[in-house]
């Protein structure tokens, strides 16, 4: 047997740096950056490592039921999953108290490599799973539980109860760089704020089968030189884009308009559109009458769109009151496209005139058009009321 008199001389190459996710045990409720096993010094911690790290609670060391008191708002500036409660385990995980998370994502801004020409930047993403926000607050500021500034925020199984915020959106505010996805099993009840009572937004927020229940925008009336600020979107406001799957919204209230939803993105086009697909609004109100015991004056106890591009498929509008646009108002800057959707038992009743629109009501300049849709008991005089918009392509069905 011969062997080669050449050596082959091995070549080395470099591998991209990878970085092991982090994994941080919960096991104590202090709200202490300092003291390490809490949820601050996790979240301190692991903004300074790079990929996304994992913060969990012990439930062996604390209890089935966590409660954790926030006396300051904790800056996510890197990715990160903070894993709550499982479905059905009997366990749960509470925060409240001043507004827990800002998720800003700056770290991961400052280290994330340069893409490839004509390649998009990498968007940072954070998840919360099975954690309840409840009595947590935003004085003088916006999103009473978490904010987004900068990245997307995924939530799963989160609940949000009796948080408010002095601005907007009472249990989350979303920046307009930044996506909120709401996955099933999500719930908005008692949350409060003058814009939003639940959510408040500038950019993207993907809804799917979650439920808002009872909450509300107040107005501020009496601010000086300005007069009257806010009271619109009784579960959402946003400036941005929504799409909803399935989303449930009852009992919801707004001073001045969009019982359920108000939406004002400033550009009409298709590729800004907001979809609203099956789901339901019910017993959404306007509430702001002319005097006291009067008239209803608010737009749009279902939806009100001010501005901005919405299609509406498949989607039930049960007993939402306005004083016009008992379910559906749309702005002079809106168009409205609806399909296969039922109206029924909604009212409106505008100080000092008919019936506007209890089911629709279209603003002057608004194109609004309706397919395939069902009208019930919604009163013959003002199902629609055209004050100067297009025609509509089917007629009521009472």
């Amino acid at each position: 047997m011969s062997t080669s008199k050449y050596r082959v001389r091995p070549n080395l190459v470099e591998l991209e740096s990878r970085e092991t996710p982090a994994v941080f045990n919960v096991t104590s409720v202090e709200w202490n950056e300092n003291l390490e096993g809490t949820l601050p010094y996790a979240v301190k911690i692991a903004n300074s490592k790079a990929g996304r790290d994992l913060i969990q609670f012990s439930f062996a060391a604390l209890g089935n039921n966590i409660t954790f008191a926030s006396d300051k708002t904790l800056d996510v500036l890197d990715e990160v999953t903070i894993q709550g409660a499982a479905m059905g385990s009997g366990q749960s995980v509470t925060i409240g108290g001043t507004k827990p998370f800002v998720f800003s994502h700056q770290t991961f801004f400052d280290t994330a490599p340069v893409p490839e020409p004509g390649t998009p930047p990498p968007t940072p993403s954070s998840t919360i799973i099975g954690v309840k926000f409840k009595n947590c607050t935003a004085a003088g500021g916006s999103g009473g539980a978490v904010e987004v500034t900068g990245g997307d925020l995924v939530l799963s199984l989160c609940r949000f109860e009796s948080n408010s915020a002095t601005a907007q959106g009472g249990a989350v505010n979303v920046g307009a760089n930044s996506q909120l996805t709401v996955s099933a099993g999500c719930v908005f009840e008692l949350n409060t704020a003058t814009q939003g009572g639940a959510i408040g937004s500038a950019g993207r927020v993907v809804l799917t089968s979650t439920v808002f229940a009872d909450n509300q925008a107040k107005a501020i009336v009496g601010v000086p030189i300005i007069g009257t600020v806010g009271g619109y979107g009784g579960a959402i406001y946003t400036t941005g884009i929504v799409t909803s799957d399935g989303a449930t919204f009852s009992h919801n209230y707004a001073s001045r308009g969009g019982g359920g939803v108000y939406i004002a993105h400033p550009s009409k086009a298709v590729e800004n559109a907001s979809t609203f697909t099956g789901g339901q609004f019910q017993f959404n109100r306007v509430t702001e009458t002319a005097a006291a015991g009067g008239a209803l004056t608010g737009d749009g106890g279902g939806v009100c769109v001010a501005g901005g591009f919405v299609k509406v498929s498949g989607t039930t509008f049960l007993s939402n009151a306005a004083g016009s646009g008992g379910g559906v108002s749309a702005g002079a800057n809106s168009t409205v496209e609806i399909k296969s959707a039922t109206f029924e038992y909604n009212s409106a009743s505008l100080a000092g005139g008919p019936d506007r629109g209890r089911a629709i009501d279209v603003k002057s300049g608004a194109s609004v058009s309706v397919q395939g849709s069902t009208f019930i008991s919604n009163g013959i005089r003002g199902t629609y009321f055209n004050n100067g918009g297009n025609t509509f392509t089917n007629s009521p069905d009472e």
